[in-house]
């Protein structure tokens, strides 16, 4: 559980099942386990529906995101480097990573194109995807050549790839960012 990461929406549905667990404990009615007598309460049967239901759309979402970046898949090799993971992350970007030949990891967001997307700071587009070098930078850094070599192999896979399915809903770099200015002021 060290790297897992856990959404707000799963960590409050597991305070919420915690706390109604300690509540029907405490009541002493008669010996029951907690699971048991949380199984059978309507908020309980609710919340196990929706932690379901969220973890078979993102289940979903990430295999789409698999199937985008097909035949690339986790220790493939994308032109000098090796693509060591692939996730969807809390702000719903598709995340992609990269180990090169001397072992320092980078990575690839795939975000949603926007129609006001910023071109200058794109390495790749397609008609529904921009993929973005995730440097810490702020699009005017110089792209280390291999690096971006790599992510325009993926691009052109998913921009031949996305012709195949429905847009998937990740989030754009302008939604992302717009959210990021709203958190910090």
């Amino acid at each position: 559980m060290k790297n897992k990461v856990v959404s707000r929406r799963q960590f409050a549905v597991a305070g919420v099942m915690g706390v109604g667990a300690a509540a029907l404990a405490g009541m002493g009615k008669k010996q029951v386990s907690a699971s048991n007598a949380l199984a059978a309460t309507p908020l309980a049967k609710a919340t196990s529906t929706a932690v379901n239901e969220a973890a078979s759309v993102d289940g979903a979402l990430m295999q789409d995101l698999h199937s985008l970046i097909a035949p690339f898949s986790v220790n493939s090799a994308v032109v000098g480097s090796t693509l060591t993971g692939v996730h969807i992350d809390e702000r719903r970007r598709g995340v992609l990573t990269l180990t090169d030949r001397k072992g320092d990891q980078f990575l690839v967001d795939v975000a949603r194109r926007s129609s006001d997307s910023k071109s200058s700071n794109t390495i790749f587009s397609t008609n529904q995807y921009s993929l973005y070098l995730r440097n810490g930078a702020d699009g005017s850094t110089r792209t280390n050549e291999q690096q971006g070599l790599a992510l325009m192999a993926l691009g052109d896979v998913i921009r031949f790839n996305e012709k195949k399915s429905a847009p998937l809903p990740l989030v754009s770099k302008e939604k992302q960012w717009a959210l990021e200015k709203k958190q910090q002021g």
